[in-house]
């Protein structure tokens, strides 16, 4: 089974599949904070303390774009569920473990790591901040604490409205980054107004990096498409703006045997989503399509044309000197 070492490095014997088929014993190391997976041979493993440097080989975790369990070898003396497919950007590469819970326990880990690769690295360099804070004199702690903190606002226009968005950086447990949105709207009173949703429910949602189903509370109005991990969550897991969006339409095939498919196309990626009845697919359909031509459509109108008001020219009688 996989362990922690005393760096906190997750390490364990996988067996690596080579090009001639054959399986070559590794001892492999998942550094998180470096985003790095190594293997190293089995004598280099032996040794008091792990070079790090001397590896056989390594995957950038940053660069992992699935990790599957292969439950099914073509070898009858391999236990079922042992195999591990690893894909890269450029790569493809099979390891087994020894027991069925090992492989179970390397794909979560994995899959976690793949995820948010950096998630480790922010939370190190946090707590050195929380640490090199709390050394400091209570003076410089008070003059650290009156700084403004700066916040950057993305300004839209939509559908003659201007929208305020302040950019906060959130991290998407299915693998994506983006901006959170609390839209402000300029006018007289220069408010925050709560839109009210047109259509909101669950629906699965398949994965931008894994690519798994998850089940997500989605909330569609008149001016953007989100999605939360739950109903009574208040800060959405990813917002999709109806002007981004190009089409809404029922998917062209199947995966793995789910019914009821349906995409949601923008201009930098196609979402896959599953209703549980084709009734409410359609009616999903229906009304992401609806809302995103009418946004098009009004960001499309043109600016109505001044009226030129007559010029009036005046006419001077010539005058005599007496």
């Amino acid at each position: 089974m996989p362990v922690r070492d005393t760096k906190g490095r997750f390490c364990g014997t996988l067996h690596r599949k080579q090009a001639d088929n054959n399986w070559q014993r590794n001892y492999f190391v998942l550094d998180e904070d470096k985003c790095l997976l190594r293997y190293f041979s089995i004598m280099n493993a032996k040794e008091e303390e792990l070079d790090w440097d001397d590896y056989d080989g390594e995957i950038n975790v940053r660069l992992i774009t699935k990790i599957e369990d292969k439950s099914k070898s073509d070898d009858k003396s391999i236990p079922d569920g042992c195999i591990i497919e690893i894909q890269t950007c450029n790569e493809r590469c099979y390891v087994r473990a020894d027991t069925k819970e090992g492989a179970e326990e390397w794909i979560r880990t994995l899959r976690k790591a793949a995820v948010n690769p950096s998630k480790r690295q922010e939370r190190r360099t946090e707590e050195a901040e929380t640490a090199n804070l709390s050394g400091e004199d209570q003076g410089k702690e008070s003059t650290d604490d009156s700084k403004t903190e700066h916040v950057c606002y993305e300004t839209k226009i939509i559908g003659g409205v201007v929208v305020r968005t302040p950019v906060t950086k959130v991290t998407d447990s299915d693998g994506e980054s983006q901006s959170t949105d609390s839209l402000t709207r300029s006018g007289s009173a220069g408010a925050t107004s709560t839109i009210k949703p047109i259509k909101e429910g669950y629906l699965i949602k398949k994965g931008a990096v894994v690519k798994n189903w998850k089940k997500r509370y989605f909330k569609l109005d008149f001016l953007k498409l989100a999605y939360y991990e739950k109903e009574t969550d208040k800060e959405p897991i990813k917002v999709i703006y109806s002007t981004d969006i190009k089409d809404a339409r029922k998917a062209p095939g199947v995966d793995n045997n789910r019914e009821y498919l349906f995409e949601v196309v923008t201009s930098t990626r196609t979402f896959l989503f599953q209703g549980s009845t084709e009734e409410e697919m359609k009616s999903w359909i229906d009304a992401i399509s609806k809302f995103a031509s009418l946004r098009v459509r009004s960001s499309s109108e043109p600016e109505p044309q001044k009226v030129q008001e007559p010029t009036q020219t005046f006419q001077y009688a010539q005058t005599t000197t007496l």
